[in-house]
């Protein structure tokens, strides 16, 4: 069973710095991690360098998917058919998969939402989840162990 993790605020917030943070510590401790992201406009580059997908997929992620309205995008380090079919089967191919920008997408319940806020944008979690912590974007940097601690905490039975 995999982890679903949701990364959740307002553009540049530090979503995609935080998902970075939390796929290396898996990726270090020998999980296989996916990271999918919610783009939420039709004309968008990927795998550049300075970008979120490329970021995330120079990380060492096994695979990243970006969705639009219009297309969607996956990139794999791993043979072409490891992802075929993988909006029905991704979660049983992945032990982490770590969600950003999920906007109107019905994934069922995330086991852990981390909601970037501060007083000019709260943004409210439309879905269902099992914990929530809500970081001020201020203090994100310096809560990035805590945060990866709290969600491993969770792993543990």
């Amino acid at each position: 069973m995999s982890l679903n993790i949701l990364v959740y605020g307002c553009k540049g917030y530090g979503k995609t710095s935080l998902a970075e943070y939390i796929s290396k510590y898996f990726i270090d401790n020998g999980y296989k991690v996916m990271y999918i992201k919610h783009i939420h406009h039709g004309d968008y580059k990927v795998d550049y360098d300075d970008k979120d997908t490329g970021r995330l997929l120079n990380s060492g992620v096994n695979a990243v998917a970006a969705i639009s309205d219009t297309r969607i995008y996956i990139n794999s380090r791993d043979e072409l058919e490891y992802l075929k079919g993988f909006i029905s089967e991704f979660k049983d191919r992945f032990d982490v998969l770590i969600y950003e920008g999920i906007v109107n997408v019905d994934i069922g319940v995330f086991d852990y939402v981390v909601n970037i806020v501060d007083d000019s944008c709260r943004r409210d979690i439309p879905y269902p989840y099992k914990e929530y912590i809500e970081v001020r974007r201020e203090d994100l940097i310096s809560r990035f162990d805590d945060i990866v601690e709290g969600i491993v905490s969770k792993l543990k039975p």
